[in-house]
């Protein structure tokens, strides 16, 4: 029903820095540890659904940045939709990046946080 890219299985490589990696692989820890997630990369950044999630999944998605990843795959799992991972080799070619860790990375963590405590 969800499928999305990954760039930790299969041994797939992510030429990315390392800050960027080690934030990207706790945060989905997190995921997994407090909102069962089964996915080993929410931010990889490729997506695509069928009908069935277009429908009844995104109108339950309504961050508009860094966040919708997140609420699109925790309503999947929630609603007990399919999710398949496909590996993704990830290169990283630009030095700057549009998330800033610290502000975006907090603001994250609140819904997060909200998320977690309305499961």
């Amino acid at each position: 029903d969800l499928a999305i890219a990954s760039r930790y299985i299969n041994g797939e490589k992510s030429n990315r820095k390392f800050s960027r990696k080690l934030t990207s692989k706790t945060y989905n820890l997190v995921l997994h540890f407090f909102l069962h997630m089964p996915i080993t990369d929410a931010f990889a950044g490729a997506k695509s659904w069928n009908k069935k999630i277009k429908e009844n999944i995104w109108p339950d998605v309504k961050d508009q940045k860094w966040f919708f990843d997140t609420e699109l795959i925790y309503h999947t799992v929630k609603h007990k939709y399919r999710i398949k991972e496909v590996g993704a080799t990830y290169n990283d070619l630009r030095d700057d990046s549009k998330l800033n860790l610290l502000t975006d990375g907090l603001q994250m963590c609140a819904l997060l946080i909200k998320m977690i405590i309305n499961k």
